[in-house]
């Protein structure tokens, strides 16, 4: 549980970070913002560096294209209304040919030899979000992986594997506020052919709030994989330590800020930092790993945050709207 909550806060993937806000508690589900990304630009180990143009329909995330310096297509982003809620998607785009293949068309093309190359999308990431009366009840975000050989010839299978599933079920109290989250987390097994098998732990985290504030999180484990029954065992305790207004500490996790915008959170080495523009909104995130996001914005409301989990709220993650 402990690597979830290191990866929801130090921003692993390509979304674990989002705007900063001075909502807390996750129940302002519905906050009006003055300006929405409209730009992300940065380097992380799947994409190299890659600029991202966000699209928006009235004040919902459309879609996203994602590329690099040449303008060549890296992935886009699709939605599509499930039951219930929406379906985020993001697909790379991967030549269908072996590499040999395409070796033999740049000794033939030379620089135009890309031109050649078939394309088709492969599925990176996902996400289902449901909603009850316009507040968040669930997310599961789903993470696909490309195959280390993709073999030649007629053993050419460029197909992403499954990687990782975690779904968040939540439930609030009458004022609105985050009490419970259920998190069910599957990794998948390596199996070349077909990773469907995967191991599943199941948590419950129950937060407690003092002036609306949250004081202490719970975090319970499941005894059986389906979190099915009311059968959990206590596991740890995270005390949300506040200097005046401002967090500073969860356990381990410290909180640094420049004025009263969070400027860093560090966990076990690992510090992400973050740069707000003159409007508040933040302009730059960095990793220690050398990862970064710069983030352009346009006027107008948009929900570019709903990419990443809700829980994140309540320890005070800036994210991006």
């Amino acid at each position: 549980m402990k690597k979830i909550l290191i990866y929801l806060l130090l921003g692993v993937s390509l979304f674990a970070c989002n705007d900063s806000d001075d909502d807390t508690g996750a129940r302002k589900v519905n906050v009006k913002n003055e300006f929405r990304v409209k730009e992300i630009r940065g380097t992380n180990a799947h994409w190299g560096n890659y600029t991202m143009g966000v699209s928006y329909y009235a004040e919902e995330l459309d879609s996203a294209w994602v590329y690099n310096a040449q303008k060549d297509t890296l992935a886009i982003l699709t939605t599509q209304e499930i039951e219930g809620g929406i379906e985020y998607d993001i697909y790379d785009f991967v030549p269908n040919i072996d590499a040999d293949s395409i070796r033999r068309l740049e000794e033939l093309y030379g620089e135009k030899a890309k031109d050649s190359i078939p394309m088709v999308t492969r599925k990176l990431y996902s996400l289902q979000v449901i909603y009850d009366n316009e507040r968040v009840q669930s997310q599961a975000f789903s993470f696909y992986m490309p195959r280390e050989d993709m073999g030649v010839g007629q053993d050419f299978n460029n197909k992403y594997l499954n990687n990782y599933r975690t779904r968040y079920y939540y439930e609030y109290d009458q004022q609105g506020y985050l009490i419970i989250c259920r998190m069910l987390k599957d990794v998948y097994l390596p199996d070349p052919d077909d990773n469907a098998e995967f191991e599943r732990s199941v948590n419950k985290l129950v937060f407690s709030y003092v002036s609306g504030r949250v004081s202490v999180m719970d975090e319970f484990r499941a005894e059986d994989q389906y979190g099915s029954s009311e059968s959990y065992v206590k596991s740890d305790t995270w005390n949300f330590v506040y200097t005046g207004e401002k967090l500073t500490a969860v356990n381990g996790v410290t909180y640094q800020y420049e004025g009263n915008s969070v400027s860093s959170i560090t966990r076990d080495g690992q510090t992400v930092r973050y740069s707000y523009n003159s409007d508040g909104y933040l302009k730059r995130i960095e990793w220690t790993n050398g990862e970064y996001m710069e983030m352009k914005y346009e006027s107008g409301n948009g929900n570019f945050g709903v990419l990443s989990p809700l829980l994140e709220q309540n320890w005070e993650v800036p994210y991006v709207r």
